[in-house]
């Protein structure tokens, strides 16, 4: 924004460059890490965008327009093919560094007995904090600022080979109808 000409300035970076500071800014000192991509977030422009996101529902000054907001009963089973702990204990030893002294709360919602319930209790607790937490907290400020807001969890899965990761993130744009469908049905 400093630059001349700020568009040219942005062009001439390399596209790491672009992506390493957006995910710097995106995500903060000290945030979950994240794969490279998937960096990019809305972008406050002062006219359709005037705020961030956060602040404008924070404040109440979103528009009053109903809202539905949910999420995927198992958001992240899409991004966590498989559980980065060899060991319960290396789960809940990541889990301590996070919550400390709240450790064992997190523990009985997100709990993982023998190795083969690492993956989705890391999967549902991520899911939650990424996607549902979010949910949640738009439509606690759409209905304090006095909108319609409704919560929602989609829950359908696909049949098999899909089956195994369950309601993941995206599947519903899978789910809709087709438009030649919805005509059919009016």
């Amino acid at each position: 924004s400093e630059a001349a000409d700020p568009i040219a300035a942005l062009r001439a970076l390399s596209a790491e460059k672009v992506l390493a500071t957006s995910k710097a800014v995106m995500f903060g000192a000290g945030a979950v890490t994240y794969p490279p991509g998937n960096t990019f977030g809305p972008v406050v422009d002062g006219w359709v965008l005037p705020d961030d996101v956060q602040t404008i529902f924070d404040e109440g000054k979103q528009n009053l327009v109903p809202l539905i907001a949910g999420a995927a009963a198992d958001e992240f089973t899409l991004f966590i093919p498989k559980s980065p702990f060899d060991s319960v204990e290396a789960y809940q030893g990541f889990l301590k560094k996070i919550f400390g002294k709240y450790t064992e709360d997190i523990l009985a919602k997100y709990p993982a007995k023998e190795p083969g319930e690492i993956l989705k209790s890391l999967c549902d607790y991520v899911g939650d904090i990424q996607f549902v937490t979010g949910a949640r907290r738009f439509v606690r400020a759409m209905e304090k600022a006095g909108g319609k807001a409704y919560l929602c969890l989609f829950t359908m899965t696909f049949p098999a080979p899909m089956a195994a990761l369950g309601a993941y993130h995206g599947c519903l744009l899978y789910t809709s109808p087709s438009p030649r469908d919805r005509t059919r049905s009016r």
